[in-house]
C-alpha cells in the first residue's frame, strides 16, 4: 500500500510571480544498496522487488529522457564513503541503469544524505534544474542530517527538488527522512510492496520530465507620463501658433506638428520646450488635418500627448524666415489684398506702430518680396501692413528673430603704405553697405581713409580693394550696414597693420565658393536621429538648422560637393544643403534640404516618405521624382549598376541630364516651360541642336560641350515626347 504524506507531486504547477519557462529536466535515482535490502516483503527480498520495479519504470521512459543512477552501500561493508555514480545522467541510459541495478550487491551502510548531495552536484544543481529520487529502506547511518541537507540544497539550488520513497519504512521512520523532500518542495511516498514502489517511482521520475523554471519577474514598464497640449483648433498656413504644454519637461522633449499617423521623427516643424510652458510652431504651407504632439524621448511611448489641428487657408499669409542676421537679404512669400500702397515691414516686437519701421518692401514690387533685415539684433515682427484711405492696419504679424552677425572681413594682416590691397566682405550685400579703413576706434560714418560699396561678386560675397594710408601704423577695417531709415551699424571690425616691411604682393585666400566644394570631416553623430538641431533655440522659439548642416551649395548655380568622411559625392541644386552624411550598413544616409529648409530629398533613409528611385549610391526618395532638383541629385549619384554611369563631376552636365529626364516624364507644355526656365529661355532650335549634338545653348550654364546619354533614344522622338509635338 502507498500513502502520500505531502502535497501532490505537481512541481510544474508551482505558482510564481515571475515568468516561467519549461525546460527538460535531468534526474538521478539514488538507490539504497545497503545490506538491509535483503529484508523481505511478502516472501520476496526488497532488492529483488527493487530490480523488477526499476526495470519496469525505466524501461518505459522515452529515449530522450535524461536520467542517471547513484548507489550507496553496495560495494563494501561499514564504509560511509561507499557512494558510486554508476550511470551519469544522459539520454538513452535505460539499459545501462538496468544492468547497474542488477549488478548491485547490497551489503553496506546507508549514507543517504551524502549520496543525495553527490547527486545534486553531479546535476549541477546551482546552475540547472535538478531532480533527485531517493529510494531507501532505512534511515541515515553515517552521522548526517537529511533535514538540514534539504534546506541547504533548496537555498543553493537554481530549481532543486528531492523526492523520497520510503520502501518498507514505518510511519515513524518515514517521518525522519520525509523532511528531505519537504524542505526541497518535493514529495514523500510510503511504499510497502512492489506495486506501491512501482507507482512511486513512476510518479516521481515522470513528474520530473519537465521542470518549470521561475524566472525573475520582468520589472513593470515605467508609467506613461502625463502630458497635455493646449492650442487653437485651427491655424492659417505658415502662421506661428502658440502651444501651451504641460508634461515631464525632459531636457530633450519637444513639441512638433506632423501629418496624422506619422511616426515619431517625421515632422514638419518642431520646437524645444525652453524654460516656459509655451512654444511657437510654424504651421505647414499646405491646408489639411495635422496633429500637434508632445514627444518625450524617455517615455515608453514617446508621443505622450497629442491633439488635432486644422491648417486652413488665410486672407493674410507671410512665409518668411524665422531667423535672420543683421542686414541679411530676406525672401518673403506673401498673401494679402495686394493694394498699391500695401507693404511688408519688420518692426520691433513690442511696437504696434505703422511708421518709422527700420526696413520694408512694397508688395507691388513682386511676390516674393525681397528686402533686408534690420541692422540691430533682437526680437521683431514680420508684418503685412494694409494702407487704407487714411489709416494703416496690420493684417498679419509673425515673429522674427535677428541673430548676432557672423559677417567676416578677409584681408591681409599687413600691407605696405599707400598700396592697393584686396578685401573681401562675406555677409549681407547691398549697394548701401560698405567696407572702409579707419584709425582704431573711429566711430563716425564719414571721414574714412578709403572705402568701397558692396556689390555681389558671388552670393553673399563682395570683393574689391582699398588703398592703404601713407602713414605706417595700426588701422581697422569696418563692415558697415544701414537700414531704410539710414540707421547704420558696424557689424565687424578687423585690425590691419600698415608697415614698410609688409609683403609687396598682399593677397587673400580664395573664397570657399570659388574653390572645390568639399566639407571637412564632421564628427559622426552618436546615433541616427531626425534632423533636429544640435543647439535648440532658447525659450521655446522655433529652431533652425545650424551645426547639423553638412554639405552646402551657396549661390545661383549647382555645386559639385563631397563629404570627406563617407566619400559621398553629388551635385546639389543652388541654395540647397544637407545634414551630415552618415555611413550605415545600407549605404551613406543623408537628407537634402531646399531653400525653405524642408526635408525634401532623402538618401537611404528607412521608410522615407514620397516616391523613390534607385541610384548607384542607394535609394533616393522625395515628393516628386520629376522635380528638376530631385533629378539633378539623382543623376549626380549615378545610375544603378545595370545602367551606364553618369559623370557627376560637372554640375552643368548633371543639371542638363537631370532636367532632360524630368521633363521627359512631365511632357507637354509643362516640360517645355521647365526646360526654358532652367536653361534661360532656350527655343526649340536650341533644344534640337542640344539633343542632337550635345552643344549647350547660349543661355545654358557655361560648358563647352555637354554630352547627354540618350540611351539609344531618337533625339526627334525625345523632343516630341518632351514638347508634346
Amino acid at each position: 500500500m502507498m500513502r502520500r504524506v505531502f502535497a501532490p507531486l505537481f512541481l510544474t504547477l508551482a505558482t510564481a510571480a515571475g515568468a516561467q519557462d519549461a525546460v527538460p529536466a535531468r534526474t538521478i535515482v539514488v538507490m539504497d544498496g545497503s545490506g538491509s535490502m535483503w529484508g523481505q516483503i511478502d516472501g520476496r527480498t526488497k532488492l529483488e522487488i527493487a530490480r523488477e520495479t526499476v526495470a519496469e519504470v525505466v524501461g518505459g521512459l522515452p529515449a530522450e529522457r535524461q536520467i542517471g543512477l547513484i548507489a550507496y552501500g553496495h560495494r563494501t561493508r561499514g564504509d560511509c564513503s561507499d557512494i558510486e555514480i554508476m550511470v551519469p545522467p544522459a539520454a538513452g541510459t535505460g539499459s545501462a541503469i538496468l544492468d547497474a541495478v542488477n549488478n548491485m550487491r547490497f551489503q553496506g551502510r546507508t549514507p543517504l544524505s551524502e549520496a543525495v548531495r553527490r547527486a545534486a552536484v553531479e546535476l549541477r544543481f546551482t546552475e540547472d534544474p535538478a531532480t533527485v529520487v531517493l529510494v531507501t529502506d532505512g534511515l541515515e547511518t553515517c552521522n548526517a542530517d537529511p533535514c538540514a541537507l534539504g534546506t541547504e540544497l533548496e537555498q543553493a539550488g537554481l530549481n532543486f527538488t528531492a523526492h523520497v520513497v520510503g520502501f518498507g519504512l514505518t510511519a515513524e521512520e518515514g517521518a525522519q527522512v520525509s523532511c528531505l523532500a519537504e524542505n526541497t518542495g518535493g514529495s514523500y511516498f510510503e511504499a510497502s510492496d512492489g506495486a506501491a514502489l512501482t507507482d512511486a517511482l513512476d510518479r516521481t521520475i515522470n513528474a520530473s520530465a519537465t521542470v518549470v523554471v521561475e524566472q525573475p519577474a520582468s520589472p513593470p514598464p515605467p508609467p506613461q507620463p502625463l502630458a497635455s497640449l493646449e492650442a487653437a483648433d485651427s491655424a492659417v498656413i505658415v502662421s506661428p501658433l502658440v502651444v501651451t504644454w504641460d508634461g515631464p519637461g525632459g531636457e530633450d522633449d519637444y513639441i512638433d506638428i506632423a501629418p496624422a499617423d506619422q511616426p515619431r521623427g517625421r515632422w514638419l516643424s518642431w520646437a524645444p520646450l525652453g524654460e516656459g510652458d509655451t512654444v511657437v510652431l510654424r504651421m505647414p504651407p499646405d491646408p489639411g488635418e495635422y496633429v500637434l504632439r508632445y514627444v518625450s524621448t524617455d517615455a515608453p511611448d514617446p508621443i505622450v500627448a497629442s491633439r488635432p489641428i486644422t491648417v486652413i487657408e488665410g486672407e493674410f499669409v507671410l512665409d518668411g524666415p524665422a531667423f535672420a542676421e543683421p542686414g541679411e537679404l530676406m525672401t518673403v512669400h506673401w498673401r494679402g489684398p495686394g493694394g498699391d500702397e500695401d507693404y511688408l515691414d519688420v518692426m520691433d516686437a513690442t511696437s504696434n506702430a505703422t511708421q518709422n519701421e527700420p526696413t520694408w518692401a512694397w508688395v507691388s514690387e513682386g511676390n516674393p518680396a525681397r528686402f533686408h533685415a534690420p541692422v540691430e539684433p533682437g526680437e521683431y515682427n514680420l508684418r503685412y501692413v494694409v494702407q487704407g484711405e487714411s489709416t494703416r492696419a496690420v493684417g498679419l504679424a509673425v515673429p522674427l528673430t535677428i541673430l548676432p552677425s557672423t559677417a567676416q572681413i578677409v584681408a591681409p594682416a599687413a600691407v605696405q603704405p599707400g598700396s592697393e590691397f584686396p578685401v573681401r566682405a562675406e555677409g549681407p550685400i547691398n549697394g548701401n553697405f560698405w567696407v572702409d579703413i579707419v584709425t582704431p576706434g573711429f566711430t563716425d560714418f564719414s571721414g574714412e581713409i578709403d572705402y568701397f560699396y558692396l556689390t555681389e561678386t558671388t552670393p553673399e560675397v563682395s570683393e574689391s580693394s582699398l588703398t592703404a594710408p601713407s602713414e605706417p601704423g595700426q588701422y581697422e577695417l569696418r563692415y558697415v550696414i544701414e537700414d531704410n531709415r539710414f540707421n547704420r551699424r558696424i557689424i565687424r571690425r578687423v585690425p590691419i597693420e600698415v608697415s614698410v616691411s609688409a609683403p609687396a604682393d598682399a593677397a587673400i585666400p580664395p573664397h570657399a565658393a570659388s574653390a572645390p566644394a568639399t566639407v571637412s570631416e564632421p564628427p559622426a553623430p552618436a546615433a541616427l536621429q531626425p534632423i533636429v538641431p544640435s543647439a535648440p533655440a532658447d525659450d521655446g522659439e522655433q529652431s533652425i538648422l545650424n551645426e547639423d548642416v553638412g554639405l552646402t551649395c551657396e549661390g545661383i548655380d549647382p555645386c559639385a560637393v563631397a563629404d570627406a568622411q563617407t566619400g559621398l559625392e553629388l551635385t546639389l541644386p543652388a541654395s540647397w544643403y544637407s545634414d551630415f552624411p552618415v555611413q550605415t550598413s545600407d549605404g551613406v544616409r543623408a537628407s537634402f534640404f531646399g531653400p525653405d529648409g524642408d526635408p525634401t530629398v532623402t538618401l537611404n533613409v528607412p521608410n522615407a516618405p514620397g516616391q523613390c528611385r534607385e541610384t548607384a549610391q542607394g535609394t533616393l526618395c522625395g515628393p516628386d521624382p520629376r522635380d528638376p532638383a530631385f533629378r539633378l541629385i539623382q543623376t549626380s549619384l549615378g545610375a544603378p549598376a545595370k545602367a551606364p554611369e553618369t559623370d557627376a563631376a560637372d554640375p552643368t552636365q548633371a543639371l542638363i541630364e537631370g532636367i532632360l529626364g524630368g521633363v521627359a516624364e512631365n511632357g507637354g507644355g509643362e516640360g517645355a516651360a521647365m526646360l526654358q526656365e532652367m536653361l534661360g529661355g532656350m527655343n526649340l532650335q536650341d533644344l534640337q541642336d542640344f539633343a542632337t549634338n550635345g552643344g549647350a545653348p547660349a543661355a545654358a550654364p557655361a560648358a563647352e560641350s555637354i554630352p547627354v546619354p540618350l540611351n539609344g533614344r531618337d533625339p526627334d522622338a525625345l523632343l516630341e515626347q518632351i514638347l508634346g509635338q
